[in-house]
């Protein structure tokens, strides 16, 4: 874990998310591996935002605090129950994910990061919907995408082809 300059800790992953190397470290690692990660990832939402957004981020909430401003709020783990606009801003009712703390935040402007849907097969990963394919994700077993956005399993190759005008996957091996 590495501190910054506000002292946050993050996770080494968190700090270089806007390099390409994170993601060859995931796909790359073992199944605990990638659950280690995502462990680490998940309550951050960091692991989908570019480097330079989060570092302009982090300056400008220092500046404030050296300047003894505090013009943005940084909250996670909230549930916005409630929002209305009125000529001050926008109040959300918030409540806190584990504790169940209500609290209310007012602002001119809001940024809402949503996190990731951790999609998956197993433990406690989303599970992959349904679809008419649950055969061949049944035959394929251990499944993943890669850097490149496509399926890999390492029980069978995947061969597209074409047949008849329509799209079909061929199992081979």
């Amino acid at each position: 874990m590495v501190g910054d300059d506000l002292g946050h800790v993050a996770a080494p992953q968190h700090v270089r998310a806007g390099c390409p190397e994170p993601a060859t470290d995931y796909y790359s690692a073992s199944e605990d591996g990638k659950q280690r990660l995502r462990d680490q990832l998940c309550p951050t939402n960091y692991s989908s935002a570019d480097r330079d957004v989060i570092d302009a981020l982090y300056l400008r909430m220092y500046e404030d605090e050296l300047d003894e401003r505090r013009r943005m709020t940084l909250l996670g783990n909230r549930l916005i129950t409630a929002a209305r606009h009125d000529a001050g801003g926008v109040t959300l009712d918030l409540t806190e994910r584990i504790t169940g703390e209500r609290e209310q935040l007012t602002a001119d402007r809001r940024i809402l990061a949503t996190g990731y849907r951790d999609l998956g097969t197993k433990g406690r990963t989303e599970q992959l919907p349904p679809t008419p394919c649950a055969p061949v994700r049944d035959l394929l077993g251990d499944t993943g995408i890669d850097t490149a956005y496509e399926v890999q399993s390492r029980a069978a190759r995947l061969l597209p082809c074409c047949h008849s005008g329509r799209r079909a996957v061929v199992v081979s091996g």
